[in-house]
C-alpha cells in the first residue's frame, strides 16, 4: 500500500511553501485515501489542519501545545517518530526547509531506517524486493543523477530539494479528517526558549523574475560578470550563476541556482559560461525558454536549453547587447 506520511511546517502561522512543495509530490505518490500530514504547533495550527485537508490530504494529525509554537530538537522528532509509527507509512517526506533538512535524520535514526536528502525526484520502482521508492539526487559534483532505494527498511525517506517541486493546489472537493496527537509539554521542559524574534529581508525578486541572465565559470575569460550585469541590465533582467560563480566572488549566495542554491522558473533564462552539470540544471527545469551561449559545442548545457549560441560569451554577449539597444 502506498501510505505517504509528509511533515506539514508551520511558518508565520501558515504552511510553509516547502511543506507545499512536499505535499504537492506526495499526493501522487499515495494511493488514494492514504496521504497523511502531521502538523506540530500551539494553539493556533488548529485551523491550518483543515487547509491541509483542501491540499489533499486525508488525514491530518495534529500535536498542539503552547510550547510548541517554535521548533523543539527536544520534541518535535519525538512527537514525529510516534506518529509515524502509528500510521506505519510506505514512504515519509520532508520539505527541504532548514528545519526540514534537521528533523528528517533525527526521525529516520529513531525509525532505524534510510534517508535521502535534497531529491530531485521521487517514483514507484517494481523490483525483486516488491515496490520501492526510487529516490533521484545529483550527484558526484553534480555530473550525473543517481538514484537511490532503500530495499529492507521501513518507512522509506527523502527530503526534497527546497524550490524544485511545485506546490500542491486546493482540491475543492476533497474531504479529509483531522485527529488531535496528545501531547504533554510543560514550559520547563524545553531547553531551547524563544527570547526573541528577529525577521531578515527576504528577496524573492530572483525568483519572481521573469527574465534572468546567469554565467558560469567560463565568464572567466570574460573578464567576470561585468557583461552578464550589462545584459541584465539592458534586459530589465535579474543576476543568477552557477556555483562556482559565486566562488569567484561575483554574485551573492542567494543567487547560485541550483540543488545548493535556488530553483527559478523565469519566462527567459539566458546562461552564458556554464557547461550544464546536473547540479546547476536542477535549478531551472521550470523556465519556460532556456537560451545557452558557449563556446564548446558538445557543453551538456545546450541538452537542456531551447536554443543555443554556440561562441565565444563575450563576442556574443556583446553582440546581443548592441542589437537590444539599437
Amino acid at each position: 500500500m502506498r501510505r505517504v506520511l509528509v511533515w506539514i511546517e508551520i511558518t508565520d502561522g501558515v504552511i510553509a511553501q516547502s511543506a507545499l512543495e512536499a505535499l504537492g509530490k506526495a499526493r501522487e505518490l499515495a494511493a488514494p485515501g492514504n496521504l497523511y500530514g502531521i502538523i506540530i504547533g500551539d494553539d493556533n495550527c488548529c485551523c491550518l489542519a483543515e487547509e491541509a485537508n483542501a491540499y489533499g490530504v486525508d488525514e491530518v494529525f495534529v500535536a498542539r501545545n503552547a510550547s510548541l509554537k517554535f521548533y523543539q530538537s527536544d520534541f518535535y522528532p519525538t512527537i514525529f517518530t510516534a506518529i509515524a509509527r502509528h500510521v506505519a507509512p510506505t514512504a515519509i517526506i520532508i520539505g527541504g526547509s532548514p528545519l526540514g533538512m534537521e528533523l528528517a535524520p533525527d526521525v529516520a535514526a529513531r525509525l532505524d531506517t534510510g534517508l535521502t536528502a535534497h531529491c530531485i525526484e521521487l517514483s514507484w520502482e517494481n523490483t525483486a524486493r516488491g515496490e520501492v521508492l526510487k529516490q533521484t539526487v545529483a550527484g558526484w559534483g553534480g555530473n550525473m543523477r543517481v538514484d537511490i532505494i532503500c530495499p529492507m527498511a521501513r518507512p522509506q525517506m527523502a527530503t526534497i530539494c527546497q524550490g524544485f517541486f511545485p506546490p500542491a493546489k486546493q482540491q475543492v472537493q476533497h474531504r479529509g479528517t483531522v485527529t488531535p496527537w496528545k501531547v504533554e509539554v510543560a514550559p520547563d521542559d524545553c531547553r531551547v526558549k524563544i527570547i526573541k524574534m528577529i525577521k531578515g529581508k527576504s528577496d524573492n525578486s530572483l525568483q519572481n523574475a521573469d527574465i534572468v541572465v546567469a554565467g558560469g565559470f567560463g565568464m572567466l575569460s570574460a573578464g567576470g560578470f561585468d557583461l552578464i550585469a550589462a545584459l541584465a541590465k539592458t534586459m530589465g533582467a535579474q543576476i543568477a550563476g552557477t556555483r562556482a560563480a559565486y566562488d569567484q566572488g561575483w554574485i551573492e549566495a542567494e543567487r547560485v541556482i541550483g540543488q545548493s542554491g535556488v530553483s527559478i522558473a523565469p519566462k527567459v533564462l539566458i546562461i552564458a559560461g556554464a557547461s550544464g552539470a546536473v547540479h546547476f540544471t536542477t535549478g531551472f527545469q521550470g523556465a519556460e525558454t532556456v537560451i545557452a551561449i558557449d563556446k564548446n559545442p558538445t557543453a551538456p548545457i545546450f541538452t537542456q536549453a531551447d536554443f543555443g549560441v554556440v561562441g565565444d560569451a563575450q563576442e556574443t554577449i556583446t553582440a546581443l547587447i548592441k542589437e537590444l539597444e539599437a
